[in-house]
């Protein structure tokens, strides 16, 4: 069967028409020479993606019999998935559509109007060229395995277990090491004693995940033993959990924090643990702090990136020693400030407003 392909140009109501010569672009279109031997239908519509437009796109698919349809309207993230819905309503398989935007491309960032009719032409009738190149595609429905792999047995790895471990659901739970909990090791006993009792939960520590070959839906897993390289085990999942974790940078490596384990620096995991295990935060002799400093972005450079959680992470510690007593002076000293989250601003707006200052 020969092609027969329909390129309808969308004029998005005054978005493209006012920008572009529409019937300039239809006469150029059709008089291509390296489409001389195709059969071409050429037709505008004031909006394509509305009900009428979509009717009118399913109708002329239809009756004009197209073997391949290109669409130059807006962009694909906002109605191609608008026009495929309509191809799969005619016999035009949808791979066979594109969808050229020429509104976002073209009418809106270029102000001189025949400039953007030429580049719109252009891309027309690049989009013509690329569609004769796509095959038509079934789609096909497979069964989906239920089951998670969570790879990480922190408190990631065994929030995401349980929240996911279900009747019809079974998690399989990897950790690497001996016990569950991670670096979080002042964890509630409770919480991994959750996990080890549910039934639809199955743990496997001292494991790593040696194979992982699929699809979304459908994985083969194959797991291997630390202890034992040899020991393997294979598993189906239809998703994966990464719960891998985290390092902490050793502050100790920089030249510019020369300290001691003697003296009164902490980590931040150090100072969560303090005031898990005692509610407060002290001293290495045991007595409260009349100031504490909070040094932002240690190593960043080093590493070469922002953790994006280590601000939120600051203020925390800080709102920890408010609460502890409102006698210690809290300072942070930043260079960057990272609150990428609307709670983030708010958190922080409230630490200031206790006398906590930020250098």
């Amino acid at each position: 069967m020969s092609e027969k392909i329909g390129i309808y140009v969308c004029e998005c109501g005054p978005n493209i028409a006012s920008k572009v010569d529409i019937e300039k672009i239809m006469d150029e279109i059709s008089k291509l020479e390296d489409f001389k031997d195709k059969e071409l239908v050429i037709k505008n519509h004031k909006l394509l993606c509305s009900n009428e437009g979509k009717e009118f796109l399913e109708k002329e698919i239809n009756e004009n019999k197209l073997t391949h349809l290109v669409c130059a309207a807006c962009s694909p993230r906002d109605h191609d998935t608008t026009f495929i819905n309509v191809c799969k309503k005619t016999q035009l398989n949808p791979y066979l559509y594109r969808i050229v935007n020429i509104r976002e491309h073209c009418a809106w960032i270029i102000p001189d109007k025949e400039e953007a009719t030429r580049k719109a032409i252009q891309y027309i009738h690049a989009g013509m060229n690329r569609v004769l190149y796509q095959d038509s595609l079934f789609e096909k429905e497979l069964d989906s395995n239920p089951d998670v792999l969570v790879i990480g047995g922190g408190i990631a790895g065994m929030e995401a277990a349980l929240n996911l471990a279900g009747e019809k659901r079974k998690v399989f739970l990897i950790e690497k090491e001996e016990n569950l909990g991670g670096k979080a090791v002042f964890l509630p006993e409770q919480k991994i004693s959750d996990v080890q009792k549910n039934n639809n939960i199955k743990v496997f520590t001292k494991t790593v995940l040696d194979k992982l070959i699929g699809f979304m839906g459908n994985f083969e897993v194959v797991l291997k033993s630390t202890e034992n390289p040899d020991e393997t085990t294979e598993l189906l999942a239809g998703a994966v959990v990464v719960a891998t974790g985290y390092e902490f940078f050793d502050s100790k490596k920089l030249p510019e924090f020369k300290f001691e384990d003697k003296d009164d620096v902490i980590n931040s995991l150090d100072a969560e643990r303090m005031f898990s295990e005692n509610k407060k935060i002290t001293l290495k002799n045991g007595k409260e702090p009349k100031s504490v400093t909070l040094v932002h972005c240690v190593g960043r450079k080093e590493v070469g990136f922002c953790s994006k959680i280590c601000c939120d992470y600051m203020l925390k510690i800080s709102n920890y020693l408010m609460e502890q007593s409102s006698n210690i002076k809290v300072t942070h000293l930043i260079k960057y400030l990272n609150l990428p989250y609307k709670n983030s601003q708010n958190f922080y707006n409230k630490i200031k407003e206790k006398g906590v200052e930020f250098l």
